[in-house]
């Protein structure tokens, strides 16, 4: 049974669509006891960076925003695509700046995960930063308009309940930065 659990040979691979925002890629696989895929599709798009942000009040620094996939305003971290060259640190404290106006603290990446490991090629760098302060917010992308939102850090629970906050990357990457805090 061990053989059946290893890798697909990749034998072809071809660009199915591309725009500026992601890839979709066909590959042509075989399996490990043979069987041909003749077109796996796999969507490519740049990393990307969620923000655990913690004041020094013990609130968690949110943004809510329009999201057009979903039909709704949600409430989320402040997150965004890491810029090439871009190492996840730099690109959480720039979001975190962009959407919220928040900045400063004492910065890490808790995790890296797959948004969707069966059909994404992409990571989702999760950082923890505490002791953020608020000031001026920065430039949003021309796509977006956020507004920061603070949630007591004590009912973090509940959030996890909030139908708002609905993006499930983004749950579990809360989770493990609360986790890596001390505070869950």
């Amino acid at each position: 049974m061990a053989d059946t659990i290893a890798p697909w040979r990749v034998l072809d691979s071809r660009t199915a669509y591309e725009t500026d925002w992601f890839r979709i890629r066909a590959d042509r696989c075989e399996m490990p006891k043979g069987e041909i895929v003749d077109a796996f599709y796999v969507i490519e798009c740049r990393d990307w960076v969620c923000v655990a942000a913690l004041t020094l009040q013990g609130e968690l620094v949110l943004v809510r925003q329009y999201r057009h996939g979903e039909g709704a305003i949600t409430l989320e971290l402040p997150a965004g695509e890491i810029d090439q060259d871009e190492d996840p640190i730099a690109a959480a404290r720039r979001e975190l700046l962009e959407e919220t106006g928040y900045r400063g603290g004492e910065a890490r990446v808790v995790s890296v995960t797959s948004p969707n490991p069966s059909r994404y090629a992409n990571r989702l760098h999760v950082v923890l930063i505490e002791g953020v302060e608020a000031g001026p917010q920065g430039q949003n992308d021309r796509h977006e308009a956020t507004e920061a939102e603070l949630w007591p850090v004590s009912a973090v629970r509940d959030l996890f309940l909030e139908p708002r906050f609905s993006n499930s990357s983004q749950a579990g990457g809360l989770a493990a930065a609360l986790v890596s805090a001390g505070k869950l």
